[in-house]
């Protein structure tokens, strides 16, 4: 069996340590500007409307957001301007609007920003490298929107158990593949003969680890490594 591997190292890209905005969606909802927590309004439905919108892929119709979180409401449309007025003053910035409604629809900017929940939902598992795995899995601190229930809203129910369930199963991936065991090589690929110069103390017995392979050489990107018939 023969195994290429390239020394190149995997790097998540979602790595905004410097992002002015931080939304936080697994576990309790929280948005941090500029390092500080927001004070969320007391209203479950700004919070829903807030993970809704993050999670859509695009504009969403104002007759929609009506139908999922206002089940019984004399005026739906108005509690929704009343929403999207306390999401303006979350998330907008002088000189930078972030909620952009229109008359029959609304859709959020998250350009720049850093969600958790998005991270999660758009990082390759099997690429990353072991340190951005437990990166990524240290941001799964709960079930999407664990301290969100709203009564007498159906479709919003039936919506936040399917996204659970989507979000759950990549938490659960990310966690089984940062628990696969790693173990590094060096090999000196400048002696006249190629050769392991370092390796780890123990090998393990895990079928199912990874092994990074790195050289001397900046001209060989990559190793080709050939397993003999007893490994």
């Amino acid at each position: 069996m023969t195994v290429e591997t390239d020394v190149e190292s995997t790097q998540i890209a979602v790595n905004r340590a410097q992002s002015r905005l931080v939304l936080r969606l697994l576990g309790p909802v929280s948005v941090i500007r500029d390092g500080v927590a927001v004070d969320l309004p007391g209203s479950r439905k700004v919070r829903a409307l807030l993970a809704y919108l993050v999670l859509a892929p695009g504009p969403v119709p104002r007759s929609r957001i009506c139908d999922l979180l206002w089940d019984v409401a004399n005026d739906p449309r108005g509690e929704l301007r009343w929403c999207l007025t306390k999401l303006r003053k979350i998330l907008n910035t002088p000189g930078r609007d972030r909620v952009l409604a229109t008359k029959n629809t609304v859709v959020l900017d998250l350009d720049g920003c850093d969600v958790d929940a998005l991270r999660l939902a758009g990082a390759d598992i099997d690429a990353l490298a072991p340190g951005d795995l437990h990166a990524l899995a240290a941001l799964c601190t709960g079930p999407l929107l664990e301290d969100l229930a709203i009564d007498r809203s159906p479709p919003f129910d039936a919506w936040l158990q399917e996204q659970r369930q989507r979000f759950d199963a990549r938490a659960t991936a990310d966690d089984q593949q940062a628990a696969i065991p790693t173990y590094s090589f060096t090999v000196d690929t400048i002696a006249p003969a190629m050769a392991i110069t370092g390796q780890p103390a123990v090998l393990s017995p895990v079928a199912t680890a990874q092994f990074h392979f790195t050289t001397d050489d900046a001209l060989a990107p990559s190793v080709v490594c050939q397993l003999d018939a007893q490994a």
